[in-house]
Order: C-alpha cells, then sequence, then structure tokens
C-alpha cells in the first residue's frame, strides 16, 4: 500500500489515540488502586472498566493501525490474528458490561442505600468475574467455531451468520444501553421525589411559630439534616419565631410603613 499524506495524517492520530487511551487509563488505575475499598465502595467496577479500555488501548488499536497500514491484511499470522479478535471482542465487551455494573452500583446508593451498604466485596468480585465471563461468550465461541477469514483477519461468523450476528448486537449494545437508561431514569425520579420532599417539609415563614412548633421544627432538623446545615436551620427557626412575636407584641392601630 503506498503512503500518502493522508494515510500518514491517519495513523499518527490513530496513534495519538492509542497513546492517550492506554496514559489515561494508566492513571486512573494507579489512582483506585491507592484508594480502593473493595469492601466497602463500588470503585472497584471503575477500575474494572479502565482495565478493560486499557485493553483496547494496548492490544486493540495498535493492531488495528498496523492492519489499516497494510491496506487491510494482517501480517503478524493467522494464530496472532485469532488471539487478537478473540482478545479484542472480549474487552470490547466487558467495557460496556463494566458501565452497566457502575450504573447498578449509582443505582443503589442512591435510590436504595440500604441494599448497597450490605453488598460483600465477595457479591462484587463475583459480578466482575461474571461479566467477563459473559464478555468472552458473546462472540468468543463464534470465533472459535466459525474461525476467521486468512487474509483479512475478520471474525467468519459475521459472513456465515447474520442472525447470530443480530442476536449479539443487541446482547451487546441494545440491552446494556436499556438497563443503563432504566436505571438512570429510576435514579432521576429519585432525585426529583426527594427534592419535592424537601421543599414541603420547609417551614413556611408566614406561619406563627409557637415555641412547641419551634421544638418540634429542631428536633426534625437534628434528624433530617446533616451537621453542617443543622445549625444553619436552628438560626432560620430562631428568627421567623422572633418576627412572629414581634408582629403578635404590635399594637393593633400601630400604622404601616407606606412604599414611597
Amino acid at each position: 500500500m503506498a503512503l500518502t499524506t493522508g494515510n500518514i495524517a491517519l495513523y499518527v492520530i490513530l496513534g495519538v489515540l492509542s497513546a492517550v487511551t492506554v496514559i489515561g487509563n494508566v492513571i486512573s488505575i494507579v489512582c483506585f488502586s491507592k484508594n480502593l475499598n473493595i469492601s466497602s465502595s463500588g470503585d472497584v467496577f471503575m477500575l474494572n472498566l479502565a482495565v478493560a479500555d486499557l485493553l483496547i488501548g494496548l492490544v486493540s488499536m495498535p493492531l488495528t493501525i498496523v492492519q489499516e497500514a497494510f491496506g487491510g491484511s494482517f501480517p503478524l499470522g493467522l494464530e496472532v490474528c485469532r488471539a487478537w479478535l478473540l482478545v479484542d471482542y472480549t474487552v470490547c465487551s466487558a467495557s460496556a458490561f463494566s458501565i452497566v455494573l457502575i450504573s447498578h452500583d449509582r443505582y443503589l446508593q442512591i435510590v436504595k442505600p440500604h441494599e448497597h451498604r450490605v453488598v460483600t466485596a465477595r457479591k462484587r468480585l463475583a459480578m466482575l468475574v461474571t461479566s467477563w465471563i459473559l464478555a468472552f461468550l458473546v462472540y468468543g465461541p463464534a470465533i472459535v467455531v466459525w474461525d476467521v477469514v486468512p487474509d483479512i483477519c475478520e471474525a467468519r461468523y459475521q459472513y456465515e451468520s447474520k442472525e447470530y450476528t443480530f442476536v449479539m448486537a443487541v446482547v451487546e449494545f441494545f440491552v446494556p444501553f436499556s438497563v443503563m437508561t432504566f436505571l438512570y431514569v429510576q435514579v432521576y425520579r429519585h432525585a426529583i421525589a426527594w427534592r419535592r420532599r424537601r421543599t414541603l417539609r420547609r417551614p413556611a415563614p408566614s406561619v406563627a411559630a409557637s415555641p412547641e412548633r419551634t421544638q418540634a421544627i429542631r428536633k426534625f432538623n437534628r434528624r433530617a439534616l446533616p451537621n453542617c446545615c443543622r445549625s444553619v436551620a436552628d438560626e432560620t427557626t430562631t428568627f421567623h419565631q422572633y418576627a412572629d412575636d414581634h408582629k403578635r407584641r404590635r399594637p393593633p392601630n400601630h400604622p404601616e410603613m407606606s412604599e414611597e
């Protein structure tokens, strides 16, 4: 294949993208590894996603550049071609499944925090192992059974069985996308409902605050609000109580200030 200015520019761009993918995910893996607490955090799913994307940057993208540089033919032999396709398809599927696991973990954290707290480290590791097994089963057996096209190093199943290709595309893309959409819609609805409850619980400033009601509001603030907000809420309640008492003590014929 003759090298042109356009081809060289394309290979340089692809090489830069591969390098950025590798460097970015290496940094992510180092950061998550230093602060990882598997027993109480879902960050292990983020670490798993970084590992899958790192393999894409190390294996999938460079060999794709090599194949494109040789005009679509694979110069490294049939065995390397099979291994490359197995790794390529598996890590891409594992990356998609990792995003689903992250979405599920965020859903539990926000919508069902009690269930999130009881998820053990063993269960998280079991979910990770299961995601990698499913990622291999999506395309791995098809690559082994139908083999590959030797010259262009492509999986033969996409030419042999259109039905299998369609079903696996649904499993790899549409099912994870649908699950993620459902989970984040639930998170959004929960956030809207939480905001409405906070608005309804907020005491109206125009209502006269009796000492008993003020004490009840302060007890509610101590139970429902974090420590950083309790003092502000108590001061606001005291201010409204003072305003109401001042209004009740005002003489009946007290002149109101008129607007100029």
